[in-house]
């Protein structure tokens, strides 16, 4: 739910959207992420993340993968899909600059929400195994392996 929009989403990728003044139904989809393991709504973007069916250039599906997608939290058009990930998503939110903060089994790894061009990754032991984050301006407080905080810049992921 952001100011204007409130979001739901199924663990099977099925979404809908509603005004949050008036409760009329914006849009409803099924996404090509099929296992929904978390979703984010803010500043007009809804992020799902989770796994994606894999396929042949004939179209027989392989299994699935990780993936991430961007939507118009106002129309339901895509904006990103993001298929190449280096390891499974945990979590992800997003910030007030449209960054994608993700926790992955390698680690931490931002995105742009609109070019999908990464900004940067980190790779700590500690932050392998993280259970989620909070976004309060550019300060990420990320919850390590071991319960214990983990405060990051996340302009330059210090």
């Amino acid at each position: 739910m952001d100011e204007r929009s409130i979001v739901i989403v199924d663990r099977a990728g099925r979404a809908a959207a509603f005004d949050a003044q008036s409760g009329q139904t914006l849009w409803y989809l099924g996404t090509p992420i099929v296992r929904v393991f978390d979703a984010a709504v803010r500043d007009g973007l809804v992020l799902l993340t989770g796994e994606q069916p894999t396929v042949t250039p004939g179209g027989a599906t392989l299994g699935l993968s990780p993936g991430l997608m961007v939507l118009d939290a106002r129309t339901g058009r895509q904006f990103q899909r993001i298929a190449d990930l280096p390891a499974p998503v945990r979590w992800a939110v997003l910030t007030d600059t449209r960054q994608i903060v993700a926790g992955m089994q390698s680690g931490l790894i931002s995105y742009d929400a609109v070019s999908a061009r990464i900004n940067w990754e980190v790779s700590l032991p500690d932050l392998t195994e993280s259970a989620s984050a909070w976004v309060f301006g550019k300060r990420g407080y990320v919850i390590g392996n071991d319960r214990s905080p983990w405060l990051i810049d996340l302009d330059r992921a210090q």
